[in-house]
C-alpha cells in the first residue's frame, strides 16, 4: 500500500498533508501520525484556546 497524499482540511484554514505524516504504530495498528514541528504550526495556526493549552503542556519544543 502506498501512502496517502490526502489533505484534510481545517474549517479554520490550516491543514493536515498527510503525503508528510510519519508512519507510527499505535496498539499494533500503523497510522499516520502528524509530525511534531507540523503540529505545532497547525496548533498555532488554529490558535483556540486549547491549542494554546495543549502548546503550552507540550513545552519544551
Amino acid at each position: 500500500m502506498g501512502r496517502d497524499t490526502s489533505i484534510v482540511r481545517g474549517m479554520f484554514g490550516p491543514t493536515w498533508d498527510f503525503a508528510h505524516s510519519v508512519p507510527r504504530r499505535v496498539f499494533g495498528i500503523e497510522i499516520p501520525v502528524m509530525p511534531f514541528d507540523q503540529l505545532v504550526s497547525y496548533k498555532r495556526a488554529l490558535d483556540r484556546m486549547v491549542d494554546r493549552r495543549d502548546l503550552m503542556e507540550m513545552e519544551p519544543w
